[in-house]
């Protein structure tokens, strides 16, 4: 016997539209950030100073060069995209009656807290010497980094209007899709712990692994979006 998805009941207060293009800003600030962190690596400007929170005891150090620039830029947007999701937790607190999207923005904003510290102990427990981060941390930085960005995006499609649309499908299809999109994460966030591995200890046989895992991963994300394209193409709201 198939189970048939129903609409949800309509919230008791929609969530502004406001509220809506700000977590979507925010979405968009986190992949800049994101982009940003991953040039400080490629320039090997990591160690660009071996202080935090402050950079060689200020918080805007003079005769920065362009390795510096990049690092402490970093650092700044770091500290923007906290601010910001402090913001986001109290918007949606006071305008979201969703009591799990209200602990889905803490969350967002307690793995924010977390990357922000990830990165300041790769600083303080890295080698100035051969001006390379704590790698242990530095992995924990860049793995994190991503499903932050996930977390980001879920919480500004939980306030769209999108968020709210069903569609008609059998359990047994649904179950299936919810299998494959879960293996396909799955695989997802494994690249993601070799990639941040191979970025930050340069091991060769991970790196082959790494890009092995690239095809593999393809394959997964092929295979879980092509069933449930088939499966719900057809299907009415």
């Amino acid at each position: 016997m198939s189970a048939i998805a129903t609409a949800p009941p309509a919230l008791a207060a929609r969530p502004s539209a406001g509220l809506f293009r700000f977590a979507v800003f925010f979405a968009v600030f986190v992949l800049l950030h994101i982009k940003g962190g991953a040039m400080v690596t490629s320039t090997g400007s990591g160690m660009a100073f071996t202080d935090w929170p402050l950079a060689r005891g200020s918080l805007w150090p003079p005769g920065m060069d362009a390795g510096d620039l990049f690092e402490h830029v970093h650092r700044v947007f770091g500290t923007a995209v906290g601010l910001f999701a402090i913001v986001l937790w109290v918007w949606i607190r006071r305008a979201d009656p969703r009591r799990w999207l209200r602990r889905l923005a803490f969350g967002l904003l307690v793995m924010i807290v977390i990357q922000g510290v990830l990165g300041g102990l790769g600083v303080r427990l890295g080698s100035g010497e051969d001006g390379h981060t704590w790698w242990p941390a530095a992995v924990g930085h860049g793995v994190l980094a991503q499903p932050t960005l996930c977390v980001a995006v879920l919480v500004a499609f939980a306030l769209s209007n999108a968020f709210d649309e069903r569609v008609a499908g059998p359990a047994a299809t649904v179950r299936t899709a919810r299998k494959t999109a879960t293996f396909a994460l799955g695989l997802v966030f494994v690249q993601l712990v070799l990639g941040a591995i191979v970025r930050h200890t340069n091991v060769t046989g991970v790196l082959w692994l790494h890009g092995v895992m690239a095809m593999v991963v393809s394959l997964g994300l092929l295979i879980a979006a092509s069933y449930s394209g088939s499966r719900s193409g057809g299907a009415m709201p």
